[in-house]
């Protein structure tokens, strides 16, 4: 099966495909009329200019009509939404029927004479609005196109010989049969390409998705490994940033009930920046750093720099790196995850939505498992004790809106604590 992720860059490939044909068929339409509108002036210029007003207000509407697709197409790509299906389908059913209309304002106006036109620029306007639609990249669509192209030229062709006026047609009726046929024809064979083109499409998107999701695992993996590393240096045994990755992710499902900006890529995200919160404790002295007992007030001066020296190196790496979310997220979960939600945090005193939301996730996580871990100077809080203290400081230390999550959520944490000290 597909990956839903590579499915939704197909949709966004076929969206841009649609904005591709809308332009182009526009063009055609306008050629066409260009074309047809010449030969009518110079063909009779002192006719009635009745035809002529028709011919350039369909045209206009089918215009209008190709350039409203565009628009729509346009704000879906930027939106990643998808094209509306209803839309797609009138496309199809629409054009040749616009197409047919400008033939008949042709035909019943004598611009080229009531058989001449049916053999003119139109008809290779119907070939090539059935070639466009292949680039939609579906064979049923190509398909319903061509019949539907077929059908309003059989109509065109029967109005003009409703129009002969008794005279005898240069060319039998089979000709202009066997025209429909080539159209029929035309969208078979414009099917056949486009489900080769899809599925070379789907193919090569499944492979670009596949390559990226193992370069990006990698990534978090190369991350993850630097940051246990950095974590071995003090008394944990690295294990912490497992259960912060998963703390993290749970409240973060947790507060994406209430907050559709909280999406499954932005999740992943956080879990592999949570990771990087402590790694400023590669610039601690040992002897402050493995203390077996509780920090001196000048120790504690000292250990509280490691947020910006983990800020300051992540800031160094982005700058060389350029723009990207998960340094970002990681640079300011590092500097902000001390911070308190009543600015007496540390190191700039940020307060309420001064600090990132993916810092002040991490902060929950973080004193979660800190209550809840044995140190050397403290024994471990079970869950309830834990809670009670967080639930104490919501309002002050931490966000009431992720404690509230929290709520929702924490028999999830109980279980990530019990499976973590059971190992």
């Amino acid at each position: 099966m597909a990956n839903p992720l590579a499915s939704d860059a197909f949709e966004l490939e076929c969206l841009r495909s649609e904005r591709r044909r809308a332009v182009w068929v526009a063009g055609v339409i306008a050629s066409g009329a260009a074309i047809g509108l010449a030969r009518r002036v110079l063909g009779s210029a002192g006719a009635s200019e009745l035809p002529i007003l028709w011919m350039i207000a369909i045209a206009g509407v089918m215009i209008a009509y190709e350039v409203g697709v565009f628009v729509v197409a346009s704000r879906a790509v930027r939106a990643s939404r998808p094209f509306p299906p209803a839309l797609r389908l009138a496309n199809v059913l629409l054009e040749p029927q616009f197409l047919t209309a400008l033939l008949i304002v042709q035909v019943t106006s004598g611009i080229f004479g009531p058989f001449g036109a049916l053999s003119g620029p139109l008809t290779l306007m119907y070939l090539i609005l059935i070639a466009l639609a292949a680039l939609r990249m579906s064979p049923v669509l190509c398909w319903i196109a061509a019949g539907a192209s077929a059908v309003g030229y059989a109509a065109a062709v029967a109005i003009a010989f409703a129009s002969a006026d008794g005279l005898v047609p240069p060319y039998h009726p089979a000709v202009y049969a066997s025209i429909a046929a080539v159209i029929v024809l035309a969208g078979l064979a414009s099917g056949a390409v486009a489900g080769g083109i899809r599925a070379q499409v789907r193919a090569t998107v499944q492979e670009h998705f596949e390559r990226e999701r193992d370069r990006e695992r990698a990534r978090h993996n190369l991350i993850f490994a630097l940051a246990q590393l950095a974590e071995h240096r003090d008394t944990d045994t690295g294990e912490h940033l497992v259960r912060i990755a998963s703390y993290v992710e749970i409240l973060a499902r947790s507060l994406a009930q209430r907050d559709r900006a909280i999406d499954t890529e932005w999740i992943t995200t956080l879990r592999v920046a949570s990771s990087m919160h402590d790694i400023g404790k590669v610039g601690i002295p040992d002897a402050i750093l493995q203390k077996p007992a509780r920090l001196a007030d000048d120790e504690l001066t000292v250990m509280r720099t490691h947020a910006a020296i983990g800020a300051d190196l992540l800031a160094s790496i982005r700058t060389r790196q350029g723009d990207d979310p998960l340094l970002a997220m990681s640079e300011a979960i590092a500097r902000e995850h001390h911070e308190r939600w009543d600015g007496q945090g540390y190191p700039a005193g940020l307060r309420e939505s001064e600090i990132s939301l993916a810092a002040r996730i991490t902060a929950v996580a973080d004193v979660y498992d800190a209550l809840t871990s044995v140190r050397v100077y403290k024994p471990a809080m079970t869950h309830t004790e834990a809670l009670a203290i967080l639930r104490e400081g919501a309002g002050s230390h931490f966000d009431p809106a992720i404690i509230e999550a929290l709520a929702r959520c924490e028999p999830e944490f109980d279980r990530v604590r019990s499976a973590a000290q059971s190992d």
